[in-house]
């Protein structure tokens, strides 16, 4: 319990000054000490899947810190093909490391190359062959804050961006501004470095990024994605506690774009010619900005987003420096304009081809997605992700709040994961957790299974068994549990919900799973009584990877106070890699081979076609292939539909009159299969036909001298008695007074009700008979 412990213990960590943060926090976590116990008690509904502190088993692979309190205050990691032979690789940071001659906590980033062994034990201490190092240059540098791993140089092999939140710049020139270091992946990558150099410029083929603000702390998170669109992936950076006009520590992340041609000093405060750069600003003080992000392609348009939080709990914020160790701001976040304190937000910055040099939050871009968190103190946005988790094809939005309450107040505040489920409604929506539906999206909130847990506090998705659906992968690394009688406070875990076709339901309680709903617990290996200086706190930073090679994603996840190999290196860190693959098949969950769809064909009353109108009946698809069974399922646009299994083992029929939001949709049908019991990876996808009906292509709203609204939809088969349906950014219905027909192409629509000016409005045409045309969005003036 980091922040509370530190608090009560006193120790090096918990000399807490900030009085006015104490007198806010301190009365309503106490409170959640003396009202809510921590569940000590095996939950039977919750299946045991891995023990760690059985380090000898197939399909667990154990990486072992080699430093004496490296991942004291954090063990950040990351995987990636370094040296590009088709495994991952893995980099673990020990940034609490004193090593290097005298200096004390400049941290140690390690680099080691998969060999393809999915089991055993790799003992970073012992100085084993595929395992390298990179020194931090300076006292309290804390290389390794946030770890990262993408190509970002277009050479083809992933380099590894790792920050040093603390670094003081140039020449020691701004005391705690950050940095971060570009290390790039070769065929034949096996670096030892110190970044410690005579003249202060990295060792060859490295390239530094300064901080441009002193106190800014730039490197507190990175993450790598193509953000524009080029082809090479660009590298994005949080600094928290960067100052603006709008006050101290709004925070705010930078973006530095991918090149073939990286300089091997880039220093923000005055970029080289050449070096594009685009700055996100925070919104309000204290927001903290940056402390997470997130990288990844959340509307499915082939360029990366840039997902960012603004919330922060961890130790490695408390750090300043070597001689102080608890004056950092480690607890703190966005407050919905000081409605709620510390509920913490996010926005999603959709990436462009194009950017600006600066995106200030407090004027977002107009199709930016704003969630805010549901309750004062949740920290909405502590940990970011996004995946596929119900194979629809659309990713969806995985935000932590590891601090957030359970919906049953006895339970106490368990940490929550929100899963915000892909749409094209995503865009330009305002997500208040605290009512999640007045959005009009599907949102899923998994709460934490006891008391201060911090459950969200990390979370990552990745699809082990490869059945097209992303798994959840849920870290609480503060949970006590008891494993036969032995109780382990503080050893974490992570929870395991495997990815399905339905929606999860819009509340999961961990501490009383719903029914049909199999969660699956890894366990840390050491309590407080077992471990050398305090629980493992199992599961604190997870990340994910083919790391033996077989073509499963592979499960990682840190004990940043693991105590190193025959534990004998108290809080060095540990490792744990799980064999995707083995890990699904031992729980039942491995996906068997695909169907495959040979052809699938569109018929309206028996006779084939091409395209047809939406909403009539008589539509039928026959879809052929191998691999059919009588448990094959058949979405259509990712929707579950009902399908027909014919005397020709090799056929299966949809009916659309059996499927009215197909039969009712406009656009092409894209057909895909999968086999349920047991389950198997996705089909191929092949496209049926196209059903027609209204198509918008563009609008524009007007606001007349009367203050009614004029929206003008531009499109396609618009008829005269089409009706159209409008909702604003909250989800709500908004009146419809009239619709004019103008032309086929062209509907003229008065809109009643109140609608805010600088918001938007999504709208749908609909025909009489039902068939709905695509979703558009516009601006309201």
């Amino acid at each position: 319990m980091r922040y509370i412990d530190r608090i009560i213990s006193g120790g090096q960590m918990g000399k807490l000054k900030r009085a006015s943060l104490c007198a806010i926090i301190l009365p309503v976590f106490f409170f959640c000490l003396c009202v809510f116990s921590v569940t000590r008690s095996e939950n039977i509904q919750i299946e045991l899947a891995v023990d760690t502190a059985n380090t000898d088993q197939d399909g667990l692979l154990v990486l072992y810190g080699s430093v004496h309190s490296g991942g004291e205050i954090g063990l950040p990691i990351a995987a990636g093909d370094i040296n590009g032979d088709g495994k991952a690789d893995v980099v673990f940071c020990e940034m609490y490391a004193s090593v290097g001659g005298p200096r004390v906590n400049n941290g140690q980033v390690n680099f080691f190359l998969s060999d393809g062994r999915d089991s055993g034990f790799v003992d970073a201490a012992a100085g084993p062959a595929n395992v390298s190092t990179l020194l931090g240059a300076s006292s309290g540098d804390l290389l390794g804050t946030s770890v990262a791993v993408g190509d970002v140089n277009g050479d083809g092999f992933a380099d590894v961006a790792a920050a040093a939140a603390l670094s003081d710049g140039p020449g020691g020139s701004r005391f705690n501004c950050g940095a971060a270091y570009i290390v790039p992946g070769s065929r034949t990558f096996n670096l030892h470095a110190d970044l410690s150099t005579a003249d202060g410029v990295p060792p060859a083929g490295i390239t530094v990024i300064y901080g441009p603000k002193a106190n800014a702390r730039f490197g507190i998170w990175i993450d790598t994605g193509d953000v524009d669109g080029d082809g090479i992936g660009d590298i994005v950076v949080g600094a928290d506690q960067l100052d603006s006009d709008a006050g101290p520590h709004v925070g705010g992340a930078y973006i530095i774009f991918g090149s073939r041609n990286l300089p091997k000093v880039i220093d923000l405060a005055a970029p080289p010619a050449g070096v594009r750069v685009s700055r996100v600003l925070g919104a309000t003080q204290e927001d903290h900005w940056g402390a997470a992000l997130h990288v990844g392609d959340i509307n499915n348009d082939g360029i990366a987003d840039l997902v960012i939080g603004a919330s922060i709990y961890r130790d490695s914020a408390s750090y300043v420096s070597p001689s102080d160790q608890s004056d950092g701001h480690d607890a703190r976040g966005a407050g919905n304009g000081g409605a709620r304190l510390y509920c913490g937000e996010v926005f999603v910055i959709y990436g462009s081809r194009t950017w600006p040099a600066e995106i200030d939050l407090r004027h977002p871009p107009s199709n930016s997605t704003h969630v805010i968190g549901a309750q004062s103190f949740d920290l909405a946005g502590s940990q970011l992700f996004s995946a596929d988790v119900n194979g629809d094809g659309k990713n969806d939005l995985i935000v932590g709040a590891l601090r957030a309450n359970a919906p049953d107040s006895t339970i106490g505040r368990t940490g929550a994961v929100y899963v915000i489920y892909g749409s094209a409604q995503l865009q330009r929506a305002t997500i208040d957790l605290a009512s999640p539906d007045t959005s009009g999206l599907r949102v899923s909130a998994i709460y934490g299974e006891s008391n201060l847990d911090c459950a969200g506090d990390s979370v990552r998705s990745y699809d082990i068994n490869k059945d097209g659906m992303s798994d959840l992968f849920i870290g609480s690394p503060e949970h006590t549990f008891s494993i036969n009688g032995e109780e382990r406070e503080d050893a974490g875990d992570t929870k395991i919900i495997f990815g399905q076709h339905d929606f999860l339901p819009s509340v999961v309680k961990l501490y009383e799973p719903p029914p049909g709903i199999r969660v699956f617990r890894l366990a840390g290996g050491h309590g407080g009584d077992q471990g050398l200086a305090g629980g493992d706190e199992f599961s604190y930073r997870l990340t994910g990877g083919d790391v033996d090679g077989d073509g499963y994603p592979d499960y990682i996840a840190n004990a940043m106070h693991g105590d190193g190999f025959g534990m004998l290196l108290p809080n060095a860190g540990n490792v744990y890699v799980f064999s995707g693959k083995k890990l699904s098949m031992k729980l039942g969950f491995l996906a068997t081979p695909a169907p495959v769809i040979a052809s699938a064909a569109l018929a309206f009353n028996g006779q084939p076609v091409q395209q047809a109108a939406a909403g009539q009946s008589g539509l039928r698809i026959t879809i052929t292939g191998d691999g059919f069974r009588t448990d094959t399922a058949i979405t259509i646009n990712g929707i579950a539909v009902v399908s027909r299994s014919t005397t020709d083992p090799r056929r299966i029929t949809v009916d659309l009159d059996e499927n009215p939001a197909v039969k009712n949709s406009v656009g092409a049908l894209v057909i895909r299969a999968h086999n349920t019991s047991p389950l198997s990876e996705l089909s191929n996808a092949v496209t049926a036909g196209t059903l027609t009906g209204p198509e918008i292509t563009s609008a524009k709203v007007k606001r007349k001298a009367s203050g009614v609204l004029l929206l003008i939809v531009f499109g396609a088969n618009f008829t005269d008695n089409s009706n159209v349906t409008v909702v604003d950014q909250g989800g709500q219905a908004v009146p419809v007074r009239t619709v004019g027909f103008v032309a086929s192409d062209n509907l003229r629509v008065k809109l009643g009700g109140d609608v805010q000016s600088g918001g938007s409005i999504r709208f749908r045409v609909v025909t009489q008979t039902g068939v709905l045309s695509n979703e558009a969005a516009a601006n309201v003036p």
